[in-house]
């Protein structure tokens, strides 16, 4: 992912082949295949990851019989990763990332509503 990631930052999302990553990331194509379907697989594979990582700064709290949706530490991270939010968000794979994106996001955060709400531990 992060040989994707620094091509993108220099090449179109289409424009970056499977060699490409292979070769930036030192790994054989055997080894990427073992792994990933194609690039896009690598992509929404990385995003999805990356929103793990992400759903981890954000607090679900209930109170007064209201939940709370608590993002400031989400976007406080995202500001300190700014080169990698640029590339994915405004990068040439941003139509990978919308169209499975939105719907793994809704997943994370129904996945955190959920334990909130039978009252397991975050």
């Amino acid at each position: 992912m992060e040989a994707l990631v620094a091509l993108l930052a220099v090449k179109n999302f289409d424009e970056i082949s499977i060699n490409d990553i292979v070769d930036r990331a030192n790994v054989g194509r055997s080894t990427f295949y073992a792994h990933y379907q194609d690039k896009d697989d690598l992509l929404r594979n990385g995003f999805e990851r990356a929103l793990d990582l992400l759903i981890q700064h954000v607090r679900f709290v209930e109170s007064d019989q209201e939940i709370q949706l608590d993002a400031t530490a989400l976007f406080s991270h995202a500001k300190g990763h700014y080169e990698l939010y640029r590339t994915l968000v405004w990068g040439s794979g941003f139509e990978i990332l919308t169209s499975d994106g939105h719907a793994a996001l809704s997943a994370k955060f129904k996945e955190g509503f959920t334990l909130l709400l039978s009252g397991k531990p975050e």
